[in-house]
């Protein structure tokens, strides 16, 4: 029996950091589909990609406006 259908596509998530460093998983996901912890290094390039779920961190400038 062979299997024809196709894997969903899920659309990617983009994080907006203000920090050079982003770690992933965020604090905010949900603790029982983690993978290792890693650090993405956001201060040579404004986006970087998580390698083992593709999450995106964008780095935005801080609005210092009073």
């Amino acid at each position: 029996m062979s299997n024809n259908s196709k894997p969903r596509e899920q659309k990617p998530r983009v994080l907006e950091k203000t920090a050079d460093v982003a770690s992933c998983p965020d604090e905010g996901d949900s603790k029982w589909n983690h993978h290792p912890r890693v650090f993405l290094n956001l201060s040579h390039d404004n986006e970087v990609k998580c390698p083992y779920c593709g999450t995106s961190f964008i780095r935005v400038e801080k609005d210092n406006r009073s």
